[in-house]
C-alpha cells in the first residue's frame, strides 16, 4: 500500500510530499522545506514513520520546489531527480543576479545544487 504525506511548506504554501510504501523506503517530492522549523517538522515525521528515504523527485525546478534539496540531499545522501526539460531553469538561475534569490536562500543552494541533481529523461 502506498501511503502519502503533504506538508505545506515556505512562504509559497507548496506541497512538499512523502510517499512511502509497506518496505518503509520512500521519496520526497518536492523539496519545498525553507525554515529550519520547517525541517524539523519534515526530518521528525520521516523519522516516526521510519522511512528510508531512497530519492528526492522534484515536478518542476521553481525555487518554492527545490529551497529544501540541499539540505534533505546532504540528510539523506540521496540524489535529486527532476525531468530534462526542467534543467534549463536551474541554469537560469544561476545566471541571474544572485539578489533575488538572497531574499528567499543562499546562493549557495543553487552552487552545490548542480551536486546533487540527476535528470531522469535526456
Amino acid at each position: 500500500m502506498l501511503n502519502i504525506k503533504a506538508f505545506p511548506f515556505n512562504p509559497f504554501a507548496m506541497n512538499t510530499h512523502v510517499l512511502w510504501d509497506e518496505t518503509h523506503e520512500g521519496v520526497i517530492i518536492d523539496a519545498g522545506n525553507y525554515t529550519n522549523e520547517e525541517n524539523i517538522i519534515l526530518l521528525d515525521f520521516i523519522k516516526a514513520n521510519s522511512i528510508k528515504i531512497m530519492s528526492l523527485w522534484f515536478t518542476h525546478n521553481h525555487i518554492d520546489h527545490i529551497i529544501g534539496a540541499k539540505f534533505l540531499c546532504e540528510e539523506y545522501s540521496v540524489i535529486a531527480k527532476s525531468h530534462t526539460k526542467g534543467k534549463f531553469l536551474f541554469e537560469q538561475k544561476i545566471k541571474m543576479n544572485h539578489n533575488v534569490f538572497l531574499l528567499l536562500t543562499s546562493i549557495d543552494l543553487f552552487y552545490n545544487f548542480s551536486k546533487h541533481n540527476q535528470y531522469l529523461l535526456q
